[in-house]
Order: structure tokens, then sequence, then C-alpha cells
């Protein structure tokens, strides 16, 4: 096997850029000069596995790293601050429909590396690694196991942050089919350093309508123009690993497409059946509900309101063996169209992310509260 051809598989293989540099520069350090004849380096069998995965166009996971199902659980529970085990079923969730992305974009002081995807109707969850580039300031510091918010990392913190508040601010996620953009994106951060100084975390894109991501949906990333300097202020508030992404910018420069894909199996979604007494109590609350959906992982809901409270109701679901599943932390909000000016008449629709994922046929009911004493149980049932 000759050296080109080499060089071209090894790139493929899904290691960080410190991890590929390593190799090659011992490949190429080798002791025995002479020109590469027609001997196999690998046995025969991992060679014909490395090339089947290749050829299926599967990203290839190092040794080392975790695997599909776990990079995605690992990634909710940051997005989430679940620190909950999760069970064999919840695992199983993950395993049947995340997918597989190898999408590396290149910032100014690393690499973001998204890992995987999984989504449903109105949210789409990216599980990301962070490589520095080893001319960044601090790096010989960056180890595994390392709380990446420690005074002594403040140059790399700077560098990351100024990477990711600047490709959070560039970036629109732009649906191909029908040219929308999911511009609600949320950047979560593990604090603890792992494979060598690497960043993981998850990425949460927001839709704020219903059925915005479908199977066979063409996502692309698209880098426009700067935002305005104004905003980035807002965005430095990064302190606990969250990165709100800035409203709109000026396209003054011509788009660039930083990363592609079609996104795969979609969680199935259940639409919730409304009784006269709880569209009566809801109708109370503010809100007249046109369409409810439930997920393993959210609950999402539209219609007309006269009072935003509503919307800040506390959404809880119950299980059959009890247990209450509650908001996450980070994802959950709404947004109004078709408002008046004191929001007193308006169109609505609002998601609530769990957290952690549930198994549809494991739902009793969602339980819905106010500070008014409102009580309202809407029962679950999938046939």
């Amino acid at each position: 096997m000759k050296q080109e051809p080499f060089k071209n598989v090894y790139r493929q293989i899904h290691l960080s850029a410190q991890q590929k540099d390593r190799i090659w520069k011992q490949i190429g350090t080798t002791a025995n000069p002479e020109p590469v004849k027609k001997n196999v380096f690998f046995p025969t069998r991992v060679a014909v596995c490395l090339g089947a995965l290749l050829m299926s166009g599967m990203t290839v996971f190092a040794a080392n790293e975790l695997s599909l199902m776990d990079r995605l659980a690992e990634a909710m529970n940051i997005l989430t601050q679940n620190e909950k085990d999760l069970t064999e079923d919840q695992k199983n969730l993950y395993a049947q429909y995340g997918q597989v992305l190898n999408s590396a974009i290149e910032l100014d002081n690393g690499t973001l590396q998204l890992d995987a995807a999984l989504y449903d109707e109105s949210n789409l969850v990216i599980p990301f690694r962070y490589f520095f580039h080893s001319d960044v300031e601090g790096y010989e510091t960056l180890t595994a196991g390392t709380d990446f918010n420690q005074d002594s990392l403040r140059k790399a913190q700077g560098s990351y942050r100024q990477d990711t508040n600047t490709f959070l601010r560039q970036c629109r996620f732009r649906i191909v089919q029908n040219s929308a953009e999911a511009n609600s994106q949320y950047l979560i951060t593990d604090p603890i350093l792992s494979e060598d100084g690497t960043i993981s975390g998850s990425l949460l894109i927001c839709a704020d309508k219903p059925n915005v991501f479908e199977p066979g949906c063409e996502i692309q990333l698209i880098r426009t123009a700067d935002a305005d300097s104004s905003v980035q202020a807002a965005e430095n508030n990064d302190i606990n690993g969250m990165s709100p992404a800035a409203e709109g910018a000026d396209a003054e420069e011509s788009p660039v497409l930083y990363a592609e894909f079609a996104l795969e199996k979609a969680f199935a979604q259940h639409t919730l059946a409304i009784d006269a007494e709880n569209a009566a109590a809801l109708k109370d609350m503010g809100i007249s509900v046109e369409r409810m959906t439930i997920s393993p992982l959210s609950l999402s809901c539209s219609g007309k309101g006269t009072h935003t409270r509503a919307l800040s109701a506390s959404i809880t679901v119950l299980l059959k063996d009890g247990r209450i599943i509650k908001r996450s932390p980070n994802g959950s909000g709404y947004a109004l169209s078709d408002a008046n000016r004191d929001n007193t008449s308006f169109s609505f629709f609002a998601r609530v992310l769990f957290e952690e994922p549930v198994l549809l046929e494991d739902i009793a009911e969602i339980h819905i509260q106010d500070n008014r004493g409102t009580d309202i149980h809407i029962p679950v049932e999938i046939k």
C-alpha cells in the first residue's frame, strides 16, 4: 500500500487532529525507508472491517472513544444537567434513533467536531467535541480530567469562548427543502476535559413551529457575516458553559457552507387528545391549545393565547410507575407571533425539553400547574 492511499484512509478515521498528527509522524519516521511492497500491515480481518466501514460511509470511532449510544447519553446529560443513570430502555432509544455525523468545522483556535444527531419535530441535539489547535496559549496544560473553569486555564477559556461565540453568532442552521432557519441555539459545555484536553458538550437547535425537523431533511450549517458587536457583549455570559445564539445578522458577505447532513430516523411523535374540561381549564389560564404532541425528548404545543403567564406554567410528565420527569433547565421556551402591542392576543408555539428521555408507552399523563392553583391532568393513551 502506497503512502498516498493510506494517507487518504487515515484522514477519514474519526480521531482528533492531534491524534492523527501523531500517527502520521510515526509513519513518516519509520526506521525502514525502503519502498513499501505488497506486505499487508493489518491483519486481514481488521483490514476488511476497516474497508467495509469506510466504503459504507460510516464514521469509524477510535477504540478509546465512546460508542454512539454512550456519546448521545453523555451529551444529553450535559444538556439537561441530569446525573441519573439511564435505564437500558432509555439507552436503547439513543441507539435506535441516533445517527453518526462526521462534520469538522475549523475555527480560529480549534476544531469543532459534530459527532452525532438526535431529534424530534422541534429539537435537534448534536453532541460535539472541541479540539484546541496545538499553538493555542496554554495548550500544554490541557489534560483529561482537568476542570476547564479553573483560573490557570483562563487563556484557553478565552480562546474557546471566542470560537464558540463566533460560531453561534455567525452560524445559521438552514433546512434546504423549505429554506427555513432554526436560529434558537444553545451550546452547553462539560466543565471536565477529556481526551487529552478535549472539550465535550451538546449543541441544541430549537424550532419555533411544529414539524420543522423531519426524516430526509437536508440540514446546512451556513456561515454568514459577523453580527453587530453589540450582540457579542450579550453572549459573553458563558461562565456556566452556555452560549445562547444571537438573533439575526446582516449577511453582507456571501454565505459559506460550514457543514451539511441529512436527518435520518426521528423520534416517534404522539398527538394528545385534550377533552372539553381540560380545554376549558387551559383557556382559563390564558391559552387555547390547538395541537399538543409528545416525543421521548419533549412536549410541544401550539395555539392562541391572551396571557403569556400560562406559557410559564409548570409542566411535568407522570410515568405509570409513579416517577416524575421534570423540565430540563436548558432548551425549553416559547415563541409568539401575530401578537398585539400588550400581548393580550397572540399565536404561540411552546416546547418543553425533558430532563431525561421517556418511553411513550410508559407515560400516564401530562401534569400542568400554575401559581394560581390551576391543576390540569392530561392522560396519554398510546394505542
